[in-house]
C-alpha cells in the first residue's frame, strides 16, 4: 500500500522517527498528554450509553432487552449518520470548535440522558439513545482531523495512536466498572454516574481549548533541536 505524498517527502527530507513515541515524548510533550486527555470525551460518551446503560436498563428498571436493543441500534445509527457531517464541519469551522462544542453537549446531555432512562418508556428510552449517538458522533468526525493536526508528519501516525488508546485503556473499557461501582454505592440512584460522565467530558473539552498552538510550538521547538 502506498504511503500518502506528505509521509514520502518527509522521509525524502528529515527520515523516518526510529522511536517516534519517545520523540514525541521528549519533543512535544504536552501536546502527547493533552491529545490523551482530549480522547477521554468520546470514550466516555461510547461506552457509557453503549455498555453501562444498557445493563442499567435492564437489570436496574427492569427494561425489556428488545427495547435496549433497538435503543442501541438507534445510538449505533446516528453516531454513524453523524459523524461524516461532522467531519465535513469540522473541515469548514474548525476541528477543535466541532469537538469541543460536542463534548460540552454530551456533558449537558447526562442528566436528561439518565432522566429519560428512568421514565422507562420506549419513546424516551430511543430518544435518549439517539440523542447521544448523534453528540457521540459528533465527537468522532472531528476527533480524527484534530489528533492528526496536532502532530508533525514525522511522528503522527504514534500521535494519534497513543491518544486514543492511552485514553481508551484509561477511560473507556474502565468506564462502565467505574459507572456501575458508582451506580452500586448511591443505592441504585445514577447521579454519581452523571458526575462521573460529565465531569471527564469537560476536562476532555479543557484539553482541547488548551491545546490550541502547543503543537505548533513544541514541533518548532523539536525542529530547531534537529537542525
Amino acid at each position: 500500500m502506498a504511503e500518502s505524498p506528505m509521509f514520502e517527502q518527509a522521509k525524502r527530507e528529515r527520515g523516518v522517527a526510529r522511536a517516534p513515541a519517545v520523540e514525541l515524548a521528549r519533543g512535544a510533550p504536552r501536546t502527547l498528554v493533552l491529545g490523551v486527555v482530549s480522547s477521554i470525551g468520546p470514550n466516555v460518551a461510547a461506552y457509557i450509553p453503549v455498555v453501562f446503560a444498557l445493563a442499567y436498563l435492564t437489570e436496574q428498571l427492569g427494561v425489556s432487552r428488545t427495547v435496549t436493543l433497538v435503543g442501541a441500534l438507534i445510538y449505533f445509527a446516528c453516531s454513524a449518520a453523524v459523524t461524516p457531517v461532522a467531519g465535513a464541519l469540522g473541515d469548514a469551522i474548525g476541528r477543535r470548535t466541532v469537538l469541543g462544542w460536542a463534548m460540552v453537549g454530551a456533558a449537558a446531555f447526562a442528566f436528561p440522558f439518565f432522566w429519560l432512562l428512568d421514565t422507562e418508556e420506549a419513546g424516551y428510552v430511543w430518544f435518549a439513545f439517539g440523542l447521544s449517538g448523534l453528540l457521540l458522533g459528533a465527537q468522532l468526525g472531528a476527533q480524527a482531523g484534530f489528533l492528526a493536526d496536532l502532530f508533525p508528519t514525522r511522528t503522527r501516525f504514534s500521535g494519534v495512536a497513543l491518544s486514543r488508546e492511552v485514553a481508551a485503556a484509561l477511560a473507556g473499557g474502565t468506564a462502565p466498572l467505574v459507572a456501575a461501582a458508582l451506580l452500586e454505592a448511591a443505592g441504585g440512584e445514577p447521579w454519581p454516574v452523571v458526575l462521573y460522565m460529565s465531569v471527564l467530558l469537560l476536562i476532555s473539552a479543557l484539553a482541547v481549548a488548551l491545546i490550541h498552538g502547543f503543537g505548533r510550538h513544541e514541533q518548532r521547538g523539536e525542529a530547531g533541536r534537529r537542525s
